[in-house]
């Protein structure tokens, strides 16, 4: 498409209903062209004779208000869109329904710089699943109605793309598995996507909106059975079947989803009444439907096109729907716990059962099945939409990769800080058990029946290797909680960082790394560390020069033999020097009861604490440096998947 342009029109051609939207360039607003002041038109024309009279809206209105003498050269030709590759008429309606738009668009004025519609490049909608031919025969339509710069774009595209607008999903979101059921008018489309890509698909290109409308028709008959020979002499049997009753069922199908236990009536002038109509009623028919003699015939002359419909007796239209929506799950393409979100399109998806069976299939709770507000628009509006969505991404892509190198940058040395606290409480709590556990319980020990400090040594060596699976537990207990800090960390920067490009991410409300919105950081195996032996090793040292403090006055006071080695040890360094010596002189617990000596040894059980703390801070920050470069790869992967995301839009 030529980028000079500067705006772009969606088309949802439909089945009953077409939409048109134009969208300027670089401004994400689509507006709806109007036709008789809707916003959307019927798919309609009106031939006399070979000439098109009218089309759209006032084309049915024109035939119902029109007396059976004015008609009879007259041909309404309504839902072709469906059958527009296996037939030579639907595919002439066709071409003339768009010539028609588009000398109306000319006319009215309606686009920008009085252009006509063959001047803007258009993005059309096809369905995901549909007749064979069915996209080829929809290029030549495009091309027969003067229309070149165009691009097909599978409707569901458009529909996601509506929602990604309007924010029930985020950019970023599309890389999340979201099925796409578009239940319109001649089709039941369902489309697995991932990143925008259909990557499969799934539906039944005969169920559609118009098999409800003969339903209805059927039903009128079966009440008002005297009713067919007065339609056919006034030529409004087609009139009926198509129009009116399409708007009985649409008012049945509104009515219903708001009381469900209400009897319907509704009235066909100068034809009569559906009367005394129930949900209940609709249900059965629906599961035992059969198309009505004008429908088969006509069904019949597309050849073997809908045998199916045309070979059968009876058709259940519920459980039909139910196993074209299945079928996404049970063919082993998808997988029911890959499907994060639903959108609901079409005008058929209004119907109470669609919600009902795609809730009970999918086991999804409400609020990830969407439902588009305006159904007839959703499809429109999001194909207009998608070249300026693209160019928006492009170029917010273009400046997130330059920025990305210094947010790297910025994120590893936010998270590294994290774990400097994180490693800070480690510390703590291992560090308090030792000395809860094992230092405090073995010197109690000690001042009780006394000994050497090579038993008081052995002693306390043995407490801490039993904690060691403890000291473990409390590393890998709260591993997942730093993790998951850090993983928060991380989406909350780069919220900052996308929404100063007017990107939203999902925004967290639980912690759970395995989700695909978060990053799931792992930190590494982190052993309970060597330097325990020496934490020990430090912790008897400190108590020791404590019984030798003040002159080594413990010691002296131990007897005779600890005079000589007490009177020559003045000082905690000259102690060290002499540690093998001092380690095999036994002190009485009498003695490391004493009031001085208990307060120094408290003392030093303090100092010895204090550089337990600071030892295992430094080993397990030590750790965590270790594996900074592969930590710093994980946020590299986890924000090139991020921007990933929004290439997915750029990709169609």
């Amino acid at each position: 498409m030529n980028p000079n342009y500067k705006h772009y029109i969606g088309i949802d051609f439909g089945t009953s209903n077409s939409y048109f939207c134009i969208t300027p360039d670089r401004v994400l607003q689509p507006n709806p062209i109007c036709f008789d002041n809707e916003t959307s038109i019927e798919t309609a024309v009106l031939w006399d004779g070979n000439i098109v009279k009218d089309f759209g809206t006032t084309a049915v209105k024109g035939w119902g208000y029109a007396a059976p003498d004015e008609k009879k050269n007259w041909r309404l030709s309504l839902q072709f869109k469906p059958d527009i590759s296996i037939s030579e008429t639907a595919k002439k309606d066709a071409i003339a329904f768009l010539k028609s738009v588009a000398k109306d668009m000319k006319e009215r004025g309606v686009l920008p710089h009085g252009k006509e519609l063959h001047e803007f490049p258009v993005i059309i909608g096809i369905p995901a699943k549909m007749l064979e031919g069915h996209q080829k025969t929809m290029r030549e339509i495009m091309h027969s109605a003067g229309i070149n710069d165009f691009k097909l774009v599978e409707e569901p595209v458009g529909a996601l793309l509506h929602h990604i607008v309007r924010r029930d999903i985020r950019a970023e979101d599309v890389g999340r598995g979201i099925l796409v059921i578009d239940f319109g008018g001649g089709t039941c489309d369902a489309a697995f996507m991932l990143r925008l890509d259909v990557k499969h698909k799934f539906g039944d290109p005969v169920l559609g909106g118009r098999l409800f409308d003969d339903l209805f028709y059927r039903w009128f008959l079966d009440q008002n059975p005297d009713v067919e020979s007065k339609m056919n002499n006034s030529g409004d049997s087609y009139f009926l079947h198509w129009v009116k009753c399409r708007e009985m069922k649409e008012t049945f199908s509104n009515t219903m989803r708001k009381r469900r236990n209400e009897i319907f009536k509704f009235h066909v002038p100068n034809y009569g009444f559906l009367d005394n109509a129930t949900w209940d009623e609709f249900i059965h028919r629906a599961e035992n439907y059969r198309p009505s003699e004008s429908f088969l015939e006509e069904l019949k002359s597309f050849g073997s096109a809908y045998e199916e419909l045309t070979s059968i007796k009876s058709i259940n239209l519920i459980q039909r729907f139910r196993d074209a929506i299945k079928s996404t799950v049970t063919n082993g393409n998808v997988k029911i716990e890959n499907i994060e979100q639903i959108i609901l399109t079409g005008g058929s998806s209004s119907w109470p059962f669609v919600r009902e069976i795609v809730s009970e299939i999918f086991f999804l709770e409400n609020d990830k099945i969407l439902e588009s507000a305006n159904p007839r628009a959703a499809i429109g509006e999001g194909l207009a939409l998608l070249p300026g969505i693209q160019e928006k991404h492009k170029n917010d892509k273009n400046k997130l990769e330059a920025e990305k190198e210094d947010k790297v940058l910025e994120i590893t040395n936010r998270v590294m800080a994290d774990i400097q606290d994180f490693c800070a409480g480690i510390s703590d709590d291992i560090v308090q058990k030792i000395f809860a556990e094992a230092v405090v319980p073995a010197m109690n020990s000690f001042s009780e029946s006394g000994g050497t400090t090579e038993q008081l040594n052995s002693l306390i060596e043995t407490k801490i290797e039993n904690l060691k699976p403890e000291f473990e537990k409390v590393i890998e207990s709260q591993k997942p909680e730093i993790e998951a800090k850090i993983a928060e960390r991380i989406v909350e920067i780069l919220n900052e960082w996308f929404a100063s490009h007017d990107i939203k991410l999902r925004e967290i409300k639980n912690i759970n790394l395995n989700a695909v919105d978060n990053p799931d950081i792992q930190l590494g195996e982190i052993n309970v560390p060597v330097e325990l032996e020496l934490i020990v090793s430090m912790v008897v040292g400190l108590i020791t020069a404590s019984l030798l403090g003040g002159g080594g006055i413990a010691l002296l006071m131990a007897g005779p033999g600890g005079w000589v080695i007490g009177l020559g040890l003045g000082t905690v360094s000259t102690f060290f020097g002499m540690k093998k010596l001092t380690s095999k002189i036994p002190v009485p617990g009498f003695i490391v009861k004493n009031e001085l000596v208990r307060k120094g040894m408290d003392i030093s059980l303090k100092r010895a604490k204090k550089k337990a703390k600071g030892k295992m801070l430094k080993y397990l920050t030590g750790k965590f440096d270790e594996n900074k470069g592969e930590i710093k790869k994980q946020i590299e992967n986890f924000i090139e998947d991020r921007i990933k995301a929004l290439n997915a839009i750029n990709s169609i």
